[in-house]
């Protein structure tokens, strides 16, 4: 193996092995981390766990054994949803509630929209889905529980502050397969209504057996509100299989495969054009791929820059905003946060006030997303803006903001972690209280997009630009090499048309002094070259004029110039003989035509040219064993040569035989032959056929190989007595001249009848046929002869045999 191939395997091993890396770095980037929270859904029936989360793209709902071993999976995607909001189980199977949000253009030109679109879904106990509703809404409402038994499905939503919850009732009977659904309304039946009492908010709440379970700021999550920790083991401990993981990832196995292949497929002919040598491609090439990481670099560092500064400054307006919330709240101040009728105490009222007054703040809003107080020791929230309260800040968040409430419990005056809430992305800031050991911290949720910083996600302007940048920048770097290598080019393709001996295109107006030089010399080069050609040309007019076509094709060589003096080969084949009789003050012009019309013949045939007699009266060819078209070719000739008044006369022989052909002479002169083993009846029927003027005549085999069904006339037999044995020959009237054809063809049935007459020895009524046939064709010199020849063996003994030989 060349050290070239060991290369080029070498660079595909490489980029295989980088390929998997990098899709390794992707993959950790993207992978799913399942944790159940305060905004993930969690069932438990019998010994199976159902757990719902947003993450990966989409809504997914898990079933899974108490060990986290995931046994099933049901993604929302697959009833056109993107989110999973609750679920509920019960006796015929899973129910849950999916989302999707839209925004609409408002027809006035005000601002967007932003509505949620909601969905029931009925899975079985293994996840397939069965049924689903139509899509309907509930304005002003955010929905918090959601319960099914067999005859209905309730859902409890609260109000955007929280005064009040709403249970709705939706019929079992709006869940229909999926194509029997038709676009209509879901009816939405208000069964209940609860307020809650003054000075509180509800922050969750769930109908269930007829019950409508709340709760408030207030109250720690308890009943049906309280983390089951059996959903928390499992999630804690999922695991899937590979065929889970692939289903769940193939999308980016899909496009992991895709663009190793095209990678392939690039570095394929990269090596193709690098190792064609190009250097003109090099300079290009390099100059491409420096641009590419100029423009790409500067982009990527541009989008992460701006991303880098966007979250700093929103780190910054979020630690100076919640300093100064910290002074409000009085988060300095000593406040017993676990005393006893602390949640009914004016004191937290202020703090709770206070909070959702900065969430709510115009600025404010459209950052923070929650914003709560923090007990570090324990890291519990004691008040929050969402009512949250009571519970530990992982359970409502995850299991990252550990190291923010440990940072903060060390020392640090402020930190921030970046987390997931339900597949989007978030920052939380912490804010330690100004004690000399903090015991509290202020921390803020802030909505602080990181997928800003995914250049080939969410930065699409950016890589559009990058693109335009590049095509841009390409395209200037192909024009400056184009106008750097037009005159070269130009000398290239002066370089070419010489060496293919076409003319010299004109040389550029203006030229360097260096490319004046090489076209001064491209301009003798082109002559001298013309004069070679020119003789060449000459030598091989003459050599093909007078060389026999084919020789070598016969006698089984590459070429002509591998033919000497002494080959010769034994063949099959047929013989044609074309014999010209000129008359008296005749031109050759037809003649010319007819020699003209073999020579195109011979380029799509295997045909030889024997040779001509001195005084071009007669000519052969040898066609091999595999052409069985010559009578065809041969009487389209006559008929091309029997247009117009002519004085040259033709005859054809076509005979079929074995042959010995071979090359004689010298060195300084060669000649074919050609030896037939019946020579002598073949010079024979040539002799007959030109005396009695006759036109294409052909043996009795010919027109058995080449199936011959045009009109015939049998003119009688050669050999009869002979070693050789009788053949027939027979005239092929398509070849004569039409008006002549016709009367042939009429007379056809007598001129046989004749014929037949003669062979049986009546000689007096084949002369009386054949004289009656002469009056009708007086110049056909065949009846004339028979006329004769009757007329003779009237007064002669008949031999048995030989009387029946044409012969002149």
């Amino acid at each position: 193996m060349s050290l070239r191939n060991r290369v080029i395997i070498i660079l595909y091993i490489a980029s295989f092995t980088i390929s998997v890396f990098i899709f390794a770095a992707v993959m950790r980037s993207v992978y799913m981390n399942v944790e159940y929270t305060s905004y993930s859904e969690g069932k438990v029936s019998g010994d199976k766990v159902y757990l719902g989360v947003n993450t990966g793209g989409a809504g997914r709902i898990f079933r899974m054994d108490f060990d986290g071993k995931v046994i099933d999976m049901f993604t929302s995607t697959s009833a056109d949803e993107a989110r999973i909001e609750d679920l509920s189980i019960a006796s015929d199977g899973v129910y849950a509630v999916l989302s999707t949000m839209e925004t609409t253009e408002p027809e006035d030109g005000s601002e967007p929209v932003n509505q949620t679109w909601y969905r029931i879904v009925r899975l079985s106990p293994s996840l397939a889905l069965r049924e689903l509703t139509e899509r309907f809404k509930v304005d002003d409402a955010t929905l918090s529980g959601f319960y099914s038994d067999s005859s209905t499905m309730y859902l409890t939503y609260l109000a955007p502050d929280g005064s009040y919850a709403t249970v709705y009732g939706i019929a079992a009977s709006e869940l229909k397969p999926e194509n029997e659904l038709s676009g209509g309304q879901v009816i939405l039946e208000s069964l209940r209504r609860k307020n809650c009492e003054d000075g509180r908010f509800y922050c969750q709440a769930e109908y269930q057996n007829g019950t409508l379970y709340v709760r408030t700021d207030r109250d720690s999550p308890s009943g049906v509100f309280a983390i089951d920790n059996n959903i928390a083991d499992a999630a804690m401990h999922m695991h899937f299989k590979a065929g889970q993981i692939i289903s769940m990832y193939s999308t980016y196995f899909i496009w992991y495969f895709a663009v190793l292949i095209i990678w392939f497929v690039v570095l394929f002919l990269l090596i193709r054009l690098f190792t064609s040598r190009n250097r003109m491609f090099y300079i290009v090439a390099i100059a491409e791929a420096l641009l590419a990481v100029i423009i790409f670099a500067g982009i990527a560092t541009t989008v992460n820059k701006t991303a880098q500064a966007r979250s700093g400054e929103h780190t910054r307006f979020a630690v100076i905003s919640l300093l100064g919330l910290s002074d409000s709240t009085g988060l300095d101040d000593y406040v017993d946060y676990s005393a006893s009728g602390f949640y009914d105490s004016a004191e937290y009222q202020g703090i709770r006030e206070a909070l959702t007054g900065f969430v709510n703040l115009e600025g404010n809003s459209d950052i923070f997303y929650d914003v709560l107080i923090m007990r570090l020791n324990d890291g519990i929230v004691v008040a929050s803006a969402s009512g949250r309260n009571l519970q530990h800040i992982t359970t409502i968040f995850g299991s990252g903001l550990d190291s923010i409430s440990n940072s903060i419990y060390r020392g640090s005056r402020y930190d921030y972690e970046d987390m997931v809430i339900d597949n989007q992305s978030f920052r939380a800031v912490a804010v330690a209280d100004n004690g000399v050991v903090s015991d509290y911290a202020l921390v803020g949720i802030i909505n602080d997009t990181t997928d800003d910083a995914g250049v080939w996600v969410d930065n699409k302007g950016m890589v559009i630009l990058g693109v335009l940048l590049f095509a841009i920048g390409s395209i200037m770097i192909l024009g400056v090499w184009y106008l750097l290598n037009r005159d070269l080019r130009i000398l290239e393709n002066a370089l070419r048309d010489t060496a293919l001996g076409k003319e010299l295109p004109e040389r550029p107006a203006v030229l360097g002094n260096d490319m004046k030089d090489m076209w001064d010399s491209m301009a003798e080069i082109n002559k001298r070259v013309e004069e070679l050609q020119y003789s060449k040309l000459r030598i091989m007019e003459a050599y093909y004029r007078f060389a026999p076509k084919n020789i070598e094709k016969i006698l089984q060589k590459n070429s002509i110039i591998e033919v000497r003096n002494g080959d010769q080969t034994r063949a099959r084949g047929t013989l044609i003989t074309l014999i010209a009789r000129p008359h008296a003050g005749a031109g050759m012009d037809k003649y010319d035509k007819a020699i003209g019309a073999i020579g195109d013949f011979q380029k799509e045939h295997g045909c030889i040219l024997i040779g001509k007699s001195p005084d071009d009266n007669l000519l052969q060819m040898f066609l091999t064993e595999n052409e069985k078209d010559s009578v065809e070719f041969l009487t389209g000739i006559f008929n091309v040569h029997n247009q117009g008044n002519d004085r040259i006369s033709l005859s054809t022989t076509v005979f079929y035989d074995r042959c010995l052909f071979g090359v004689t002479g010298t060195d300084e002169e060669t000649t074919t032959y050609l030896d037939a083993d019946r020579k002598q009846m073949l010079a024979n029927i040539n002799n007959i056929v030109s005396n009695l003027k006759l036109g294409l005549v052909i043996s009795e085999d010919i027109r058995e190989r080449e199936h011959v069904e045009g009109p015939l006339r049998f003119i009688g037999f050669v050999g009869c007595g002979t070693t050789y044995g009788a053949m027939r020959l027979y005239e092929v009237l398509d070849a004569c001249p039409a008006r002549i054809r016709e009367r042939k063809i009429a007379l056809l049935n007598k001129f046989n009848e004749a014929l037949d007459a003669f062979y049986e020895k009546d000689f007096y009524i084949s002369r009386t046929l054949f004289s009656d046939i002469l009056k009708e064709l007086p110049d056909d010199s065949l009846v004339k002869w028979y006329v004769f020849e009757s007329d003779r063996y009237l007064n002669e003994i008949v031999d048995e045999e030989t009387f029946k030989n044409l012969h002149v």
